[in-house]
């Protein structure tokens, strides 16, 4: 069996994604030479994880984050949808004794796993359920035009919420970054940082809601869900 050196999980990739499996049990053929990009792998099952860590500012070596690696073997864990290329450009596909592949995937690629059905975010990732900020109660706080007519900062409740981000590579001081956001807060966060986790016709994921993936450094602030009913957008 390969092992991983550092900075890296060997990860068995689900491969098949011509079908899917409706709520009502039915199952849907697809024919994946139609937007390819939307039928590539993105999740798989952690086979061995590195023997080590690597982080420093600077190394190209290092990983992204300051972080601890939080999967274990067994683990699902979900990746962006180019990882397919990444590792084959890289030579980091193997086989299995089932002549299966194998992939050696950078951890910090990773954006969350599953376990037992609970949902681990990573990487200092969050997984949110967007709002839209529609309605109010009595409009005592009010978004200013910036926000309003621009958009230029968004709502959303925090559905998943894993361990924060210690340090970045690519900031040059060593400062850490903590933060207490947490499952069920409302933030406000800033535009074209929030990405789906999969395509809407997959239910990889198995959540009864539609989640999306941020980094808690994209969120501008957290305010109370109180507070939420009380903004006037218009």
């Amino acid at each position: 069996m390969i092992k991983p050196l550092f900075n890296h999980i060997l990860v068995k990739p689900h491969m098949k994604r011509d079908e899917v499996e409706l709520d009502s049990g039915l199952k849907l053929h697809l024919d994946t030479t139609i937007d390819v990009e939307k039928h590539l792998p993105t999740f798989g099952e952690v086979i061995e994880l590195p023997r080590d860590t690597f982080f420093m500012i600077g190394s190209p070596m290092s990983l992204s984050f300051d972080v601890g690696v939080e999967v274990k073997p067994g683990d699902k864990v979900f990746f962006h949808y180019l990882m397919k290329e990444l590792v084959e450009t890289s030579g980091m596909v193997f086989k299995d004794e089932n002549n299966e592949p194998l992939w050696l995937v950078p951890y910090d690629q990773i954006f969350f796993s599953v376990r037992n059905d609970k949902f681990i975010p990573v990487n200092g990732f969050i997984l949110v359920e967007l709002l839209e900020g529609d309605t109010h109660k009595d409009g005592i706080l009010e978004m200013p035009d910036s926000v309003k007519n621009l958009k230029s900062t968004k709502f959303a409740k925090i559905i998943h919420a894993g361990e924060s981000v210690k340090r970045f590579a690519s900031e040059p001081k060593e400062v850490e970054y903590k933060d207490d956001m947490k499952e069920g807060d409302i933030i406000m966060y800033s535009p074209h940082s929030d990405l789906p986790i999969q395509w809407d016709l997959y239910n990889d994921v198995k959540s009864n809601k539609k989640l999306f993936r941020m980094q808690r450094k994209d969120v501008v602030s957290v305010i109370t869900e109180e507070l939420y009913e009380h903004v006037k957008f218009n």
